[in-house]
């Protein structure tokens, strides 16, 4: 390992002179390249209290490039030298530094091992504390309305409506646990099971209606009854338990979700041409493909598994899929430069699949018959 020579010299491409990617919003993921000719790489944060900050590099390169992180503390409108430093994280030859800082501005800057390393990488960052950035805005409106009335004339689709009237083996899990949940928004807050909750309620029926916002791919269950002849009820993410607005005498409170849409698109084909983001690599994946990553093989698994949870290994995964084949994109949100890998494939001549965030297995996307359902990457109307 060369030793570890910081020095802020005056040549183009150097510790002085990085390629300057200007302002790094900690807890996003930015994207650069190393060539011969640019083999500095910098970002700028600041502090304005102490903060617990995590610097990483990632890469889906099929060689992945073997990254320095450096990190400075400005002082007196000079960087100096570097305050911390990482070559190979462990097991890796990718670079990590977590470090706790306190109120300032700082330069993270990344470079190969040597000049003879080229490749993308991802600059992911994490931040925890006072100092991290909190986004300031107007509260948002809630995307049902104010009253239970607003919901069935708002902006949220129906999907599917009916009653639930007994508790059997019809009745899943999840569903059990938002009944009860929904029924101790009224004055039964003592109710532990579902059977206790339905058998309180008005006409021993509960509403269950299942709603989708078009804009965003986001689904939501609401559960709504009567007691006493008033309306109560609650509305909940999907098939979890965590709610997201209640229904206390037909009016809607506790609400925490506003009107949204997807930055990715509603579809995997506007996704493909969507303007907003920059189409990095298209590549068709089969068992033939050579050079794929541990990284890439992982999402790929990943994403079969949303479609068919049985599947245990890459092998299965691409044996089970239509053709035997996924298709893979790349593309970087150009606001953002924050980068997203779509895996599609077809199953039963459908198109289904999971978009991810960069070199990560975490989900930002579905892609259910061609929809994007479950974005969690939200964007303002």
């Amino acid at each position: 390992m060369p030793a570890d020579i910081d020095v802020l010299d005056g040549a183009a491409d150097s510790f002085r002179r990085p390629i300057d990617h200007g302002v790094i919003v900690l807890g996003t993921t930015d994207t650069a390249t190393l060539t011969a000719a640019a083999s500095y790489h910098a970002w700028t944060f600041e502090l304005p209290a102490d903060a617990m900050v995590t610097l990483r590099t990632a890469s889906m390169e099929a060689t992945t490039p073997d990254t320095v992180v450096y990190l400075y503390r400005e002082t007196s409108g000079r960087w100096g030298s570097s305050i911390a430093r990482n070559d190979d994280a462990p097991g890796t030859v990718l670079s990590l530094l977590t470090r706790s800082l306190t109120a300032g501005r700082y330069r993270v800057l990344v470079k190969g091992y040597d000049r003879s390393v080229t490749g993308r990488f991802d600059l992911v960052t994490s931040c925890s504390g006072a100092g991290c950035p909190r986004p300031v805005m107007p509260a948002p409106a809630c995307l049902f309305g104010s009253t239970f009335s607003d919901i069935l004339a708002g902006s949220v689709r129906i999907a599917s409506e009916g009653a639930i009237t007994a508790i059997d083996d019809t009745v899943p899990p999840f569903l059990r646990d938002q009944i009860v949940l929904a029924v101790r928004e009224s004055s039964y807050t003592d109710v532990a099971t579902a059977e206790q909750a339905l058998a309180v309620v008005d006409d021993r029926r509960i509403r269950y209606l299942r709603l989708w916002e078009e804009t965003s791919g986001r689904a939501f269950a609401l559960l709504e009854y009567g007691v006493g002849g008033n309306s109560y009820g609650a509305i909940f993410a999907d098939t979890s338990s965590t709610r997201v607005a209640a229904i206390h005498d037909g009016d809607l409170v506790s609400c925490t979700v506003a009107p949204a849409i997807c930055r990715l698109g509603t579809t995997y084909d506007e996704l493909k041409a969507n303007p907003a983001f920059e189409m990095v690599s298209s590549q068709i994946i089969t068992a033939a493909t050579t050079g794929l990553t541990s990284a890439q093989r992982s999402q790929i698994l990943a994403a079969v598994r949303t479609t068919y949870p049985e599947v245990r290994d890459f092998a299965a995964a691409l044996a089970i899929v239509d053709e035997q084949l996924v298709n893979r994109l790349e593309l970087v949100e150009r606001a953002t430069r924050s980068r997203v890998v779509a895996i599609e494939f077809g199953a039963g001549d459908n198109s289904y699949g999971a978009v991810f965030s960069g070199g990560t297995t975490r989900i930002v996307a579905r892609i259910e018959d061609g929809d994007l359902a479950g974005c969690t990457l939200l964007g303002a109307p």
